[in-house]
């Protein structure tokens, strides 16, 4: 017989003992999300690589490519559309157009609207009927809460010189908010104008320069590209190379483009 004290202990402990599962699931514990990774559940593995990725803790993004890998291949179609989104990116595999856009599809075609984003992303620049049906899936994948999707939305409304002011306010919020996408495209229409936008090549090198900062390549080469040109900042050949160098360090591939164009740019008394 059970006594009434130890039952109710009891009864309180299984209530209050969540399982790893729920744990990362509910409580974004990354211990937690480990546990439950290992022992096969694949959306806790999903969890924790964004916590890898996009979490404010130390970053892993090779770790978090592998998890993404394994439970794409598990048929979650967000890790698919994550395993596309990392290509070409630190601690992804190198970018191959083909294998992105057939990544992307597939997780569209499952009904994950951040692989409708990418994948209008990726043939958004093909024939006009590609590009139509490109900024279909965007903003059906804004109207979804996919922050990719109203980046694209805003950013190819910029380039049709359509709803401009709008669309730039737009980016500047989400870049204020702290996306990455949303801050490479307002910085390309400070940079050139695009739409009609005023140009200002101060807020746009604040911009790079902070995301560059923060380990993103992308940012580095188009902040080394406004040194190189001028492009609303002084001509600086010692930031342009410095600016690329760390851009190709940040890749780790000898043979990525920023490794290129480092080579390019590389002072004759400049320091190996």
């Amino acid at each position: 017989m059970v006594r009434p004290l130890l039952a109710v202990s009891l009864i309180v402990g299984l209530v209050g003992c969540k399982s790893a599962e729920k744990k990362c699931a509910e409580d974004k514990d990354e211990a937690a999300c480990q546990t439950a990774c290992d022992a096969g559940k694949t959306k806790s593995c999903v969890k924790l690589a964004d916590m890898k990725l996009l979490g404010k803790g130390k970053k892993d993004p090779s770790g978090a490519y592998k998890l993404y890998k394994t439970a794409c291949k598990a048929d979650d179609a967000y890790a698919c559309a994550r395993t596309a989104y990392m290509m070409g990116r630190p601690g992804g595999p190198k970018y191959n157009n083909d294998k992105y856009i057939e990544i992307a599809k597939d997780a569209c075609k499952a009904d994950d609207q951040l692989g409708c984003a990418l994948w209008g992303h990726a043939t958004h620049f093909g024939t006009e009927a590609e590009k139509v049906k490109a900024e279909s899936l965007a903003r059906k994948a804004c109207e979804a809460d996919i922050v990719e999707g109203c980046v694209l939305t805003a950013a190819w409304s910029i380039d049709k010189s359509e709803k401009v002011e709008k669309s730039k306010k737009k980016l500047e919020e989400l870049c204020d908010g702290g996306n990455s996408l949303g801050c490479f495209y307002l910085s390309l229409a400070l940079i050139y104008g695009s739409g009609g936008v005023e140009k200002d090549g101060e807020k746009a090198e604040e911009i790079n320069k902070k995301w560059c900062d923060e380990d993103e390549p992308l940012f580095c080469s188009l902040l080394s590209t406004q040194y190189e040109k001028g492009y609303g900042v002084p001509v600086s050949a010692k930031k342009a190379y410095a600016s690329i160098k760390k851009a190709c360090k940040l890749m780790d591939d000898d043979g990525h483009q920023y490794c290129a164009l480092e080579k390019k740019l590389k002072p004759k008394d400049a320091d190996d």
